[in-house]
Order: C-alpha cells, then sequence, then structure tokens
C-alpha cells in the first residue's frame, strides 16, 4: 500500500497535514514562550518603578494637603504633623538652646533683645523648613510622575509587543494554512495524473481493461471525460491498480477499445 499511496497522492497528502500539524504546534510554542519573555521583562520593569511611583503619590497627595488642595481639614493635618515632626523639633529645640547660652553669656537672657531674637528665629527656622518640605514633596511627586510615566510607556510597549506577536502568528498560521491548501489541492490530482502518465507510456499500447479479469473492484473518481475511475485487482494477482472498465469505456470510446484472445483491452492515449 506505501507504493499505491504515494501514486495516489495519500501518502504526500499525509505527510504535508503531518508537517503542517509540527509548523503550527511550533509557532504555538514560540509564541507561548515569546510571550511569557515579553510579560516577564515587562513585571521586572513594574518591579523598579513601582516603588518610586508609589511614594511620588504619597507626596503628591502631602503636597495637595499642605497647599489646602485638598482641604482645610486636609491642610490643618499637614501643619499640624509638621509642626509635631521629631526632625522639625529637633531643629528649633538647638537653635533656641544656641540662642539662649549667647543671651546668658552676655547677662540679657529674657531681655527684649532675647526675647526678639528667639521669635525671629522661630519664624525665619519656621519659614525655611517649611519651604524645604515642600520643596521636597514636589521633587519627590515629579520624581514618582516620571516612574508612572516609565510605567505607562512600558505597559504601552508590551501591549504593542504582545499585539504585534499575536498578529505575526496569525499571518503565519494563516499563510500555513493556504500553502497547505494549496498543496493538498495539488495533491488530489494526483493519482489521476500518475495514471494517465502511466498509461501515456504504454504510447497507445492496449491495456487489459475487461470488467471479465478484474476484481476487488472499488469505483475511487472519475477521468475529466466523465469516464468512471475504478480501484481494482486483476484476478491472476494481488497488486491494486487503477484504471477504467472496457466495458464502460466501449459506449464512449470505442475506437479506443479492441479485444484480444476474447478479453478486452483499452488504449488509455484515446480516452484522456
Amino acid at each position: 500500500m506505501g507504493f499505491f499511496d504515494s501514486f495516489t497522492g495519500k501518502a504526500q497528502a499525509k505527510q504535508i497535514k503531518k508537517s503542517s500539524a509540527e509548523a503550527m504546534g511550533y509557532l504555538d510554542t514560540a509564541g507561548t514562550a515569546a510571550r511569557g519573555d515579553i510579560t516577564a521583562g515587562a513585571d521586572k520593569a513594574y518591579g523598579y518603578l513601582d516603588p518610586y511611583a508609589a511614594s511620588g503619590g504619597q507626596a503628591n497627595a502631602l503636597l495637595g494637603n499642605f497647599l489646602g488642595i485638598n482641604g482645610a481639614d486636609a491642610q490643618t493635618q499637614a501643619f499640624s504633623g509638621f509642626q509635631n515632626d521629631p526632625g522639625w523639633l529637633a531643629s528649633q529645640q538647638a537653635g533656641i538652646g544656641a540662642l539662649d547660652r549667647s543671651a546668658a553669656g552676655r547677662g540679657n537672657i529674657y531681655s527684649g533683645a532675647h526675647m526678639k531674637g528667639l521669635y525671629d528665629y522661630g519664624q525665619k527656622n519656621m519659614l525655611g523648613a517649611y519651604n524645604d518640605r515642600i520643596n521636597a514633596l514636589s521633587g519627590m511627586s515629579g520624581q514618582g510622575a516620571n516612574a508612572a510615566g516609565a510605567a505607562a510607556g512600558v505597559a504601552s510597549n508590551t501591549g504593542n509587543a504582545l499585539g504585534n506577536l499575536t498578529f505575526g502568528l496569525g499571518q503565519q498560521k494563516a499563510s500555513n494554512a493556504i500553502n497547505k491548501g494549496n498543496a493538498l489541492a495539488q495533491t488530489s490530482g494526483m493519482g489521476w495524473q500518475n495514471a494517465l502518465n502511466l498509461a501515456g507510456t504504454a504510447a497507445k499500447a492496449f491495456a487489459a481493461s475487461d470488467i471479465r479479469v478484474k476484481r476487488d473492484i472499488e469505483r475511487i473518481g472519475e477521468m475529466p471525460s466523465g469516464l468512471p475511475v475504478y480501484r481494482f485487482k486483476y484476478i491472476w494477482g494481488d497488486e491494486e491498480h487503477i484504471g477504467v472498465m472496457a466495458q464502460e469505456a466501449m459506449e464512449h470510446f470505442p475506437e479506443a477499445v479492441a479485444e484480444f484472445n476474447g478479453i478486452l483491452h483499452v488504449d488509455y492515449g484515446r480516452i484522456g
């Protein structure tokens, strides 16, 4: 059956289908791996950017509280937190202590000049610390915005990469399917073409086609002329053949049929 399958195109069609399935499998495997790599790379990038985006978001919210954007209550709470900040309190106490020691050394502690110096220092120090706090929050907010923008870029690039990958794989699969269809279409007529070529090699030589010398007859198609084509074995052997029946050929192509030793033969060169 191996030769017969090759002769009729069945073996070729089977190999085409097998190769196509393997190609589709390779594409699916490669696509899955590529999607995993793209997603893993994006996740890694997000891991680097997330802390900056998160702290930037917190800084932006606190900055909005200081500026009153988020309401009076939020602004009051922000100032209260600032005035009770351990770092600010330590700085304030250190400055006051220095002024007290200086005034005591001059013998005018708690004098009017001393009190004015404490007041001026306190106001100046608070304003400077407040401006420093606003500037720091602004910087962190900007840093967070940059990180968020970078993360958005990663998301956009990842989406584009995955979209292009999916589209590319779809195009390749479509191309493979078209090629498979064309290849199968070519093999579908291989059997008849081979049969005609085989008949042609006989160059008008007559072949025994009498139904009386054939067995295991199975119709498998027809020639372009409409004459039925069969698969069969001769009564004297087990090899399978493809051909027509002389009795049917005689109805349409009487000039192609001749009788030798009581058996009808067909000239295949005249029935195509």
